[in-house]
């Protein structure tokens, strides 16, 4: 019969060693897919504001403006849909919105 004795510390350390190597690659690797791999989540954020009234023609009689008219618009970031980078730059700005691809 074969006696086990108590495990080495040099062993304990390398399987610790070995473990937080691993965990931290596992880690590294979730971070790199999860910046750059497409989600269905689509990125909304406020798109230009374009003077209407300067690009609009009417055939009546008109009274002059000092004023402007603005058609306001949103565009979505990435139709085909956004990476981890874009949804988490979208969390932290208050200008953006981030919602699932069947809600547009």
């Amino acid at each position: 019969m074969h006696a086990v004795g108590p495990v080495s510390s040099e062993g304990a350390r390398w399987r610790r060693a070995a473990r937080a190597t691993f965990a931290l690659s596992f880690l590294g690797i979730l971070v790199v897919l999860g910046l750059f791999v497409r989600l269905p989540l689509l990125v909304l954020e406020p798109g230009p504001a374009p003077d209407v009234a300067k690009r609009t023609t009417i055939e009546a009689q008109t009274f002059p403006s000092e004023g402007s008219i603005h058609l306001t618009t949103a565009q979505v970031r990435a139709p085909q849909g956004a990476s981890g980078r874009q949804i988490l730059a979208a969390i932290f700005d208050p200008d953006q919105l981030v919602l699932p691809r069947e809600v547009i």
